[in-house]
């Protein structure tokens, strides 16, 4: 009878377990975080020390994240006052209908130096032309294998992106072609492990998303699941590699299950200082 009596009360804590497990990964994707990243260069021109980066990817609208939910997104960025934002990719999950929803909202992104985006591999299968036209219809500059110089008082900086590692090619002449290793150069790629192939030392920081910082994880530690090559490594954060920097944002969404652990989804606020 005792044997009964316990096997019916571990049912019952397994049970309350699970649903307690369930409810958090649900309400985790609600809590959006600003995540401050300093980033010390002496590259980095007088006139951008100061200046903030926002670094957003990785929304996937469509079954789980909603255009309310990513005009409130967009809303809180513009609170912080951002120089320049940056957008990642992987803007929705495919549904050519959704970009449209998606750029409704983030074509409100204010930024005193500029909005610039990259493409993620959902981008490209949901068609890079269109994703592209949006893009730039909405009053955002395209970085797909593109690169612009930005320029405070007498002061410039480089940006450039390159197409996803995994669908496209990675074209870094229009960024590296007219810089020097004095200049302060920034890429943007969706995908991390491209940080590993850069095939320069003229890259002094390196912005990407498309892991999700794992989406679940054993206490932000551990994902069992990690789409790079490099595994934990990459899964999510500031990283050194030689002497240049990578951060990798955990994003704003979720793909296959509406479900994170451990790995909120946040606002990246990348203050750059000399």
């Amino acid at each position: 009878m005792g044997v009964i009596i316990r096997l019916k009360r571990f049912i019952k804590f397994s049970a309350a377990l699970f649903l307690l497990t369930l409810v958090y990964g649900l309400i985790q994707p609600l809590r959006l975080t600003v995540t401050e990243v300093e980033i010390r260069d002496n590259d980095l021109p007088e006139q951008f020390s100061g200046k903030k980066i926002v670094f957003l990817t990785d929304s996937h609208l469509g079954h789980f994240l909603s255009q309310r939910r990513l005009g409130e997104m967009v809303s809180k960025v513009n609170d912080i006052g951002a120089d320049i934002v940056i957008l990642g990719g992987d803007y929705a999950e495919q549904d050519p209908r959704d970009y449209n929803r998606a750029f409704a909202e983030l074509k409100g992104l204010r930024a005193s130096l500029g909005v610039y985006a990259v493409l993620g591999n959902h981008d490209y299968k949901a068609g890079r032309k269109y994703i592209i036209s949006i893009i730039e219809q909405s009053g955002i500059k395209s970085l797909d294998n593109e690169a612009t110089w930005i320029t405070a008082g007498e002061n410039k900086i480089k940006i450039g992106g390159v197409g996803d590692l995994w669908l496209s090619n990675q074209d870094t002449a229009p960024t590296l072609s007219d810089t020097t290793p004095a200049d302060f150069t920034v890429l943007v790629s969706h995908n991390p492990d491209y940080a590993k192939e850069v095939p320069t030392d003229k890259i002094d920081l390196v912005l990407a998303g498309h892991t999700h910082a794992g989406q679940v994880s054993l206490f932000g530690l551990w994902a069992p699941w990690v789409p790079s090559k490099y595994g934990q490594e990459f899964r999510y954060g500031l990283k050194d590699i030689n002497d240049m920097k990578l951060y990798i944002t955990s994003g704003l969404g979720t793909t296959f299950i509406p479900l994170r652990f451990f790995t909120r989804p946040e606002i990246a606020v990348i203050t750059l200082k000399r």
